[in-house]
């Protein structure tokens, strides 16, 4: 009964987890991600990259989020990597690799805090 109560939670992943990450991982290691993983991956899909409007841009389309694909994006160790949706068009700023792990980490360690408390 147990298993079958961790399978049901763990298929929950398959609706869970960004759309675009599921051309990276099978279905089989999307149900067996932990909580944790899940967070970690919705994280680098959703959230690993900053949209930069600082310079007014009338011309330029507006970014969309779901055809970001940091799946295809080359990242920068110390620095973080520009890139463009379209040109002209408003840079897309890829948190740098060190930034990624620490942000990796800071979840990591959020559900194990949460996990403590319980």
């Amino acid at each position: 009964m147990v298993s079958s109560v961790l399978f049901a939670q763990n298929n929950d992943n398959l609706q869970l987890i960004d759309i675009r990450a599921r051309k990276y991982y099978s279905d089989t290691d999307i149900i067996n991600m932990t909580p944790v993983k899940l967070a970690q991956v919705n994280f680098i899909y959703q959230s690993s990259f900053v949209i930069n409007h600082d310079k007014p841009c009338s011309e330029c389309p507006a970014v969309d989020l779901s055809k970001i694909d940091v799946g295809t994006l080359q990242r920068l160790v110390d620095k973080r990597q520009r890139t463009y949706q379209s040109v002209p068009g408003h840079p897309i700023d890829l948190l740098s690799l060190n930034e990624l792990d620490a942000e990796l980490l800071r979840i990591e360690q959020e559900f194990s805090n949460n996990t403590n408390s319980n």
